[in-house]
């Protein structure tokens, strides 16, 4: 049983008290169907470089981590838009 199942919640100035089980979990699928979809495409990526000198050895380096968002049809143009969501420099 769903633990807020009986109790009064106040979401909005909506109430959902009066709710039944079944009907909570109906609420919760027909209030959230959009954000679940196959148009969503995220990937993390981690991201490494490293600067070296003329004797091989590492001079400097850096990573971060990206997570990107990709639509997976393509627009007018036939591309594929992308947006970084999240960038974050990696320090050690």
């Amino acid at each position: 049983m769903l633990p807020l199942v009986g109790q009064a919640i106040s979401s909005g100035g909506n109430s959902y008290a009066s709710l039944s089980e079944d009907g909570l979990r109906e609420s919760i699928v027909a209030n959230s169907y959009r954000l679940l979809s196959p148009r969503q495409n995220l990937f993390t990526i981690l991201i490494a470089a490293q600067v070296t000198g003329s004797s091989g050895g590492v001079l400097a380096e850096q990573r971060a981590v990206a997570v990107v968002w990709r639509d997976p049809y393509p627009d007018a143009n036939g591309r594929h838009p992308a947006l970084v969501r999240f960038f974050k420099w990696l320090m050690e």
